[in-house]
């Protein structure tokens, strides 16, 4: 999923999370949020996450204890933008650390 604005992410992922019956954890990851606490729950494990590229990029590279062995749904806020403004890279980078 790719949403174009953090207001318009917030909205639709209470419509996911509601849609997504297996879902036990949930977790926004974005820039301007309290990391750490980002990072904790993170530890204990997310079903479905909601995220800036460049946040969670950050924490799968920094976050040492981020388990996404139960991940089942990875949504990218801002898609659009972001290819737009260069980070392609990022992307690229996020795909190969996650598991396939």
């Amino acid at each position: 999923f790719f949403f174009n604005d953090t207001a318009t992410t917030e909205i639709y992922t209470e419509q996911i999370v509601g849609s997504v019956r297996c879902v036990q954890e949930t977790g926004l990851i974005i820039g301007g949020a309290n990391r750490k606490a980002e990072a904790l729950k993170l530890e204990k494990g997310i079903n479905l996450i909601v995220a800036t590229p460049g946040r969670l990029l950050d924490h799968l590279q920094n976050s040492k204890g981020f388990s996404f062995h139960n991940l089942m749904c990875l949504v990218i806020d801002e898609a659009d933008a972001i290819l737009k403004i260069g980070f392609e890279e990022e992307m690229k980078e996020i795909l190969r650390i996650l598991p396939k």
